[in-house]
């Protein structure tokens, strides 16, 4: 989810700039984890592709606008799914 956050932030989609941080604040309220170890980023993108959201080749998110409202983006470039995973490795 924090994820999805920042790649709706990255591709100008998030209007509620607020959301990470009251979503990050939920997960951890209920002990669930904002971070990942151990998995190279090569490897998550290579999964990527086998979700059942990929069509065609391409990839689809369904990315947050604000807490209410999200929209379905396609064909996400593979340089901001890497930027936005990276911020959440540890």
């Amino acid at each position: 989810m924090l994820v999805a956050c920042d790649i709706a932030a990255k591709q100008g989609l998030l209007k509620d700039k607020d959301l990470p941080v009251r979503l990050e604040k939920v997960l951890l309220k209920f002990g669930l984890p904002v971070f990942y170890r151990a998995l190279p980023t090569p490897q998550l993108l290579e999964a990527i592709g086998y979700d059942k959201k990929s069509s065609k080749g391409k990839n689809r998110f369904v990315l947050p606008i604000s807490l209410e409202r999200t929209t379905i983006v396609r064909d996400v470039p593979k340089e901001t799914i890497s930027w936005a995973l990276e911020r959440r490795k540890r």
